[in-house]
């Protein structure tokens, strides 16, 4: 019989005083699938979670016994990241680490190598922004990348782009949408817009309000229901522009 890939020795997890999970033992073979199931709020996730340490960030949660991974036992010194390379978790919603919007898109390019730097523009003042972008892409002719947090960023670092004759040897991304991102995602000259979908925003709380008044049903059990995020490329931009035209985006 082949030594367990992950042995679970006597774990439990509490937050605070309460515990989540007590003693829980199990062993995982190599390339054994196995199932935790449970009703909601059993600790399937907890458990989960510490075997990984993604418990470390959480305030008041503590969690002993012991963890194997191929015959090693997993301790708070080793790396947490370079734990996480090797066990990683997928979840039913995205979840952001504790970071801001700019560490949380530099942390996984950083995992594989790949260098970000963040450039301080005034976005006010748009032809600041141009020259700003322009003057990176001069000092630095290996950046073949940028990604913008809005419109006004996108309009701008476009323009550097088109000065420089760089569009389609540089890609460039942003969030949210105007009409010329619009036109530039279609014409190929931005790669992709990330969208919130405001039309969802405004459209679903007075249909989901409605229901509520006349059904007294709540969908999703009451908890947030995502209206985005959208990607918009070069295959959607112009159903995109069409529906906004209508008024339906």
């Amino acid at each position: 019989m082949t030594s367990p890939t992950l042995e679970l020795q006597q774990v439990s997890v509490y937050y605070g005083n309460q515990a989540a999970i007590e003693q829980a033992s199990l062993t995982v073979q190599a390339g054994e699938l196995m199932a935790l199931v449970g009703p909601s709020g059993c600790g399937k996730s907890s458990l989960l979670a510490s075997i990984n340490r993604m418990t470390d960030s959480l305030p008041g949660c503590r969690v002993s016994g012991t963890i194997m991974l191929g015959g090693e036992a997993l301790s708070a010194s080793q790396d947490a990241t370079a734990l996480r390379r090797r066990i990683g978790m997928v979840f039913q919603q995205p979840n952001p680490f504790p970071l801001s919007i700019i560490d949380n898109l530099r942390f996984p390019l950083a995992e594989h190598g790949v260098p970000v730097e963040v450039l301080a523009v005034e976005l006010a003042d748009p032809e600041d922004t141009r020259q700003r972008v322009a003057g990176a892409l001069l000092a630095d002719a290996t950046i073949d990348g940028m990604l913008t947090l809005g419109t006004t960023g996108a309009e701008p670092a476009l323009a550097a782009l088109q000065d420089l004759g760089r569009v389609g040897d540089v890609h460039l991304g942003t969030f949210d949408l105007s009409t010329s991102v619009l036109e530039a995602i279609r014409d190929g000259e931005i790669d992709f817009a990330i969208d919130q979908q405001q039309y969802l925003q405004g459209y679903l709380p007075v249909v989901l309000l409605t229901l509520y008044i006349e059904t007294g049903t709540v969908p999703g059990g009451g908890l947030a229901l995502p209206t985005g995020p959208g990607f918009v490329t070069s295959e959607t931009a112009q159903q995109v522009m069409d529906l906004t035209s209508r008024g339906l985006r």
